[in-house]
């Protein structure tokens, strides 16, 4: 049902999670993400220096022990992303790779994209939520 972004998942290494992120993740039943999100938390952690990486080398043996699902690359999503960049960038916005790749892995999965920066997937034609806007009711 949702595809999340790398910046939903990364707001669990901090110190002072969002509470609205915290209450939306525990309510999922899994937690699906685009290779490139896979890509992007290793690269932050492998990044940093050796004492925060030891500290983010456990939180990630922890995440991977739900077994979040990471969603491949194929031909299908190239071409989709391939699509989503000319058009972002035919209306004046450069869209990176990274995020036109995650933009069609929703499209192809048919799912919620769980981002916080809403406004770069805006024109994307898919559908969005931002769970830093999330209220318990």
């Amino acid at each position: 049902m949702y595809l999340i972004d790398t910046n939903i998942i990364s707001e669990l290494t901090k110190p002072k999670k969002n509470p609205g992120v915290v209450k939306w993740i525990a309510m999922q039943d899994t937690l699906s993400l685009s290779v490139v999100s896979y890509h992007e938390l290793r690269y932050g952690i492998n990044r940093v220096k050796k004492e925060q990486r030891k500290k983010l080398e456990i939180w990630w043996n922890e995440f991977i022990s739900f077994n979040p699902e990471f969603l491949p690359i194929d031909i299908n999503i190239a071409n989709i992303s391939s699509v989503i960049r000319c058009k972002s960038e035919s209306e004046g916005h450069i869209m990176t790779l990274a995020d036109s790749f995650i933009a069609a892995t929703a499209i192809q999965s048919n799912k919620i994209l769980v981002t916080r920066n809403v406004s770069d997937f805006e024109k994307c034609g898919i559908s969005l939520l931002n769970p830093f806007e999330f209220v318990d009711t």
